[in-house]
């Protein structure tokens, strides 16, 4: 018995909510094909949306995505009539569809793209009329803000490999079952199951720091797009009706019609609500205002579109980016060689990852296959061979450390990036190898004894003037968490005690609202971006501070010219922006529960804000001075060795949240003070607060809870 139009419609309205129907693909194949003309109109707002996503993921454009699945229609009516299986409609569609967008991404090949700012204007005003997929009109500036999320994501969508973009838009946003995924497409269905994996952990890993994935919105469709769409094709039909002999005109017909109303208001769901909390949080998070009333609602799309791009450019380029490092690291210190070992191409022993994590170095668990971590928690993993080091290398899994290979798969240079020092991991495989903690001072790397390891040294002895064995006493010198970001600009290895001059490794998260941020006040992050990219990592870039000119305070830099560095292939500069914003993003963790007395704790909060006199400099909420936060020696009752080796001759007032976190190695710049109740007897005593061991009890787990 044939279903009644209603049914039919109601079909229509919910197009694959779950799967194809190809019952109804028969019903409107043959329909057509019977010259009803009605059917085409149908057909089209059926598969309107699946096959605008495809184009879309194809040309990465909304209106060549339109102009793609126009062309498409109009060969599918030309050619409907030679379908003789109705079943494989979809497949057929997608395949036409896919081959008119190929076409236009070769043709756009040859053609000079308009400027980015055209650009732009094309695509908001596209995105102004469209509005929001499934609009929900009492709630216009959340919809708005839903719309610009949307945008974000799509962003993530488009960064993809072409294959894996088209399999991630038919299963993750069009929720096509994996079969139907793999009959679009033409590829096994094990393919399909594959690439959406790996499409749905690579998007993940752009976006999890800002919010969870939930994609089936994204590349909206519903409304003004559909419209726009089929009466465009029914335009040309009917042009081409009047040119050539082709069946009656394609009128539109109540009887197979339906309402995009009912389809849109099912976009109003529990899910639609969270994504719209979402970004309404995301966007209080980064203090952009939901009103468009000052700037309009294109600029406060240009701006979420710059934050996130910039996040995400950041973190690549914190975790993985050398700024061409790998010269001096590989190609002068042969550090390559040491970790591959003679039996694969290095010299030594090589370096086996039991090693590699004794001195400190990290893994990042996202970075391994399943069958890897599952190998590692059973103990099959045998962490005793350097060849072990060498395929970690090549996953990219060593936090900080990035291996350079040739065809062969041999190593041939190694370079270093910002996460050596200032990322961790959480260690929830096995010690050493967990999820990343960008910001986590490393505390357990031993960056000197690694240096030490290098065959040629002599870049270090040459500026010291000095043998390599005693750089190489300098550098073991140092220990587990400590690194001496002065030593090539003063040469002063030791303190007057005879203690190394190295200082702990900081912390580079919570710094946002932060005046100055190392130590001792050389700068803002930018500043010391630069400086350590180009200084202390030896990348390829250009650097300035006129302050390093001084040849009593830095004799070293002073006669090398370190204060002012220039590169022709400069590749840290435009780097230093995106690098910044990353950084300043990255929150100070909270303390876990139960690691502090909470009613302690809040005795100790009035301790700090009155007698204890501690808010006079660490001003809640940013702890530390709201503009210059920087004090000389004598004020906080401590030798000068540390602040004369820097420009400002002071120490900055070090910002307290996440404190709990790096407390590894002591507190103050080199450790001096081995806990927390050592601090808070220092400043009793300096300042005579005549606080009593209770009362200094309470401060300790006050810090603590920050």
């Amino acid at each position: 018995m044939k279903p009644n139009n209603n049914t039919v419609a109601s079909k229509i309205t919910d197009q694959f909510k779950d799967g194809a129907d190809e019952h109804i693909d028969h019903e409107i194949v043959a329909r057509i094909q019977q010259n009803d003309v009605s059917a085409f109109e149908h057909l089209m707002r059926r598969y309107n949306r699946i096959l605008y996503r495809i184009a879309r993921s194809i040309v990465c454009n909304d209106a060549d995505a339109e102009d793609a699945v126009q062309e498409a229609y109009i060969k599918v009516f030309l050619k409907l009539s030679q379908l003789k299986q109705p079943d494989r409609l979809m497949g057929w569609l997608s395949a036409i569809v896919r081959n008119e967008a190929l076409s236009k991404v070769r043709k756009d090949m040859k053609v000079v793209p308009i400027d980015q700012s055209t650009a732009n204007h094309l695509v908001d005003k596209d995105e102004e009329q469209e509005g929001v997929a499934g609009g929900v009109g009492e709630l216009p500036d959340l919809c708005a803000e839903v719309s610009q999320f949307y945008t974000l994501l799509e962003q993530a969508i488009d960064g993809l490999p072409e294959e894996f973009r088209l399999v991630f838009v038919l299963r993750g946003v069009e929720q096509l079952s994996t079969a139907e995924t793999a009959q679009c497409l033409g590829i096994k269905e094990s393919t399909v199951r594959t690439r959406f994996h790996r499409a749905r952990k690579s998007i993940q890993a752009s976006l999890d720091e800002w919010f969870s994935v939930s994609s089936t919105d994204v590349f909206p469709f519903a409304g003004e797009r559909c419209d726009r769409i089929v009466n465009k094709v029914l335009n040309r039909i009917n042009q081409l009706k009047s040119a050539k002999s082709i069946p009656k005109p394609l009128n539109r017909s109540a009887a197979f019609s339906f309402t995009l109303g009912e389809r849109t208001m099912s976009y109003a769901t529990g899910r639609y609500v969270v994504l719209s909390i979402l970004v309404l949080l995301l966007l209080v998070m980064l203090g952009i205002s939901t009103s468009h009333a000052a700037t309009g609602p294109n600029y406060d799309r240009q701006v979420i579109r710059n934050t996130v791009s910039q996040f995400i450019e950041g973190r690549k380029i914190f975790r993985f980016d050398t700024f061409g490092d790998e010269h001096f690291w590989g190609g002068t210190l042969r550090l390559h060689e040491v970790i591959a070992g003679s039996q694969m191409g290095g010299q030594g022993p090589g370096i086996s990852p039991a090693t590699a994590l004794a001195v400190g170095l990290k893994v990042d668990s996202d970075m391994l296959p399943r069958a890897i971590i599952r190998a590692i928690k059973r103990g099959d993993v045998d962490l005793g061979d350097p060849a072990v080091t060498i395929t970690l290398l090549k996953l990219g899994a060593v936090v900080g450390l990035k291996g350079f290979f040739d065809d062969k798969g041999n190593m041939e240079s190694l370079g270093i990036t910002c996460a050596l020092c200032h990322s961790d991991v959480n260690d929830v495989i096995v010690p050493g190898i967990g999820k990343r903690l960008d910001g986590w001072a490393n505390r357990d790397l031993n960056v000197g004894l690694i240096i030490s390891l290098a065959l040629d040294l002599s870049p270090f002895s040459s500026l010291l003037g000095v043998d390599e064995e005693t750089v190489k006493t300098v550098l073991t010198s140092w220990g587990p968490g400590k690194f001496d970001a002065s030593l090539l600009l003063d040469g002063k290895a030791f303190r007057p005690d005879g203690k190394p001059a190295a200082t702990l490794i900081p912390p580079a998260y919570g710094l946002a609202g932060i005046n100055l941020h190392t130590w001792t006040g050389w700068g803002s992050v930018a500043h010391w971006n630069g400086l350590v990219a180009v200084l202390e990592m030896q990348g390829l870039g250009n650097f300035f501070d006129p302050r390093l000119k001084d040849p009593n305070k830095f004799p070293i830099a002073a006669e090398n010219g370190f204060y002012n560095i220039r590169n022709a292939n400069d590749q840290v500069t435009s780097k230093l922006a995106a690098l910044n914003f990353y950084q300043l993003a990255l929150p100070a963790p909270k303390a876990p529960r139960n690691s502090f007395d909470s009613n302690a704790a809040k005795k100790g909060k009035v301790l700090f804000n009155g007698k204890a006199q501690c808010a006079d400099c660490h001003v809640p909420p940013l702890y530390t001075e709201p503009g210059w936060n920087l004090h000389k020696p004598e004020e906080i009752g401590i030798d000068s060795f540390q602040a004369m080796r820097s420009p400002e001759e002071g120490y900055r007032t070090s910002p307290l949240k996440g404190l709990w976190a790096h407390g590894t190695g002591g507190y103050y710049h080199d450790g001096r003070f081995p806990s927390l109740l050592d601090v808070v007897e220092h400043y009793d005593s300096h300042f005579s607060l005549s606080l009593s061991a209770e009362e200094q009890g309470y401060l300790v787990e006050f810090l603590k809870s920050l």
